[in-house]
């Protein structure tokens, strides 16, 4: 069984990946003005339940010493198989094509791997507070249901935080016009060429073709069909007249919005296209 750690320990990690729990702030529809009492019963309910956890001596809900003599819980049968089914399905995610191109995202879904039995955790002692007595005994299946459904509803704030790096177009056009800036990408060169030294993030013949799509657009390149002893090759042809830094910045600030800003594609001298 797994140990559910009933402390946690900062990450030394800078930036968004920081965090297991992280919500993204929408704005849905028009605003109203509540102007009420506040509920006042489940004010002193929450209050209650905190009161009853900060009294909580673990000795006493059948907790054993964990890692680092950490107090810990299991979860019952059935909730333990449930986190192994889960858990497999998010490993299998981890190491998956799509999150090649996302670093960051991955980092941030691999924390989902404490985050969900923690959530557990807290589930089943707020439940058991909530009646002013907790009692010994393990982490229940509802629990870990609650908490696997919340790493559902985490996990699309999750995207949207990290929405710049998850659109997979433009993770490739980064990772491409980084290349073409360091000089790595022939003008007139083969698309093949780009997939085959098996870049990060450029592995695939589809990864390679979506970064450029989205660099064409943007002038930075433009693909040709040519003809060669009765044969035909798509080919790049590289933008040799602008590549600034602060073209660079561009791509960085807009991406958001999935709108990278590049001069148009007849600033190419007629010799190179």
């Amino acid at each position: 069984g797994i140990h559910l750690k009933s402390a946690a320990k900062l990450s030394n990690n800078v930036g968004p990946p920081q965090f297991q729990m992280a919500v993204w702030p929408d704005i849905v529809g028009e605003w109203h003005n509540v102007d009420r009492w506040p509920d006042s019963a489940a004010r002193d309910n929450a209050f209650e339940v905190f009161q009853t956890l900060d009294k909580l001596d673990p000795t006493t809900i059948g907790t054993a010493l964990a890692h680092e003599e950490i107090p810990a819980l299991r979860f019952v049968p059935d909730a333990q198989e449930l986190f192994d089914e889960w858990r497999v399905e998010l490993e299998a995610r981890l190491r998956s094509p799509e999150m090649e191109l996302n670093p960051a995202f991955e980092s941030h879904l691999a924390k989902y791997r404490g985050l969900m039995p923690s959530l557990a955790l807290i589930f089943h002692l707020v439940e058991q507070a909530s009646v002013s007595f907790v009692s010994a005994s393990p982490v229940g299946l509802e629990s870990a249901r609650m908490a696997a459904a919340w790493c559902d509803f985490l996990e699309g704030h999750a995207r949207k935080i990290y929405a710049a790096e998850t659109n997979a177009d433009v993770a490739a056009a980064h990772v491409l016009a980084d290349k073409i800036k360091a000089g790595a990408v022939d003008d007139g060169g083969n698309v093949r060429d780009l997939y085959r030294p098996q870049w990060s993030g450029l592995k695939t013949p589809e990864a390679v073709w979506k970064g450029l799509k989205t660099l064409q657009k943007l002038g930075w390149v433009k693909v040709e069909m040519q003809e060669t002893r009765g044969r035909r090759a798509d080919v790049v042809r590289v933008n040799q007249t602008r590549r600034a830094d602060d073209d660079r910045r561009s791509l960085n600030r807009d991406n958001q919005r999935h709108v990278i800003y590049r001069p148009p594609y007849e600033a190419l001298t007629s010799t190179g296209g």
